[in-house]
């Protein structure tokens, strides 16, 4: 005896699931080495500097211009708010200025300069990126350049990122910045 045809396509569609589900295991997620967090800001007196908050005020308005003119400021904190800032505007007219930070004095403002430049997702700092980290030594700052690279990066960068010498706790950041 035959069935009618939406009943066919119903055990079909039964058997088909049965046969998927009893399948092999599913592949574990285990994960391949420590993942840094993502970058925050530490507390550097935000409530009680003016230049602080103005580079928060420019930020809000989305303001780049005004912005950069805060990335040379002597006191480290503004710069290093001013590029983070800028990480969040995207101002595409920023990237020079942002990629001068990455030889600051400061690790602290190399990080957030490193981070902004990832953020405009432009291919032509990659290998800018790649020659900073080869000259970093500060481990906070190489992980923001690995992650700026493979947000910005392109085939230009693969096997420069390929050949660097990183410490094991770096590898999961290549692989991922890959």
């Amino acid at each position: 005896m035959l069935l009618p045809a939406p009943f066919r396509q119903t055990v079909l569609a039964a058997l088909t699931l049965l046969v998927v589900a009893c399948g092999p295991d599913p592949i574990p997620n285990t994960p391949i080495g420590d993942v840094p967090p993502p970058p925050s800001r530490s507390g550097d007196g935000l409530l009680d500097s003016p230049e602080l908050q103005a580079v928060v005020d420019l930020q809000v308005a989305r303001d780049g211009a005004g912005l950069v003119s805060f990335l040379d400021d002597p006191d480290p904190r503004v710069r290093g708010r001013a590029a983070y800032a800028l990480a969040s505007v995207q101002d595409p007219e920023a990237g020079s200025s942002l990629a001068g930070l990455l030889s600051d004095s400061e690790p602290s403002v190399r990080a957030d300069a490193a981070f902004a430049l990832g953020q405009l997702l432009d291919p032509d700092f990659g290998p800018i990126l790649v020659g900073a980290f080869r000259r970093e030594d500060d481990p906070n700052v190489r992980v923001r350049l690995l992650e700026a690279i493979g947000k910005a990066g392109d085939m230009r960068v693969v096997e420069p990122l390929l050949g660097l010498e990183l410490s094991e706790d770096e590898e999961a950041s290549r692989n991922l910045a890959l």
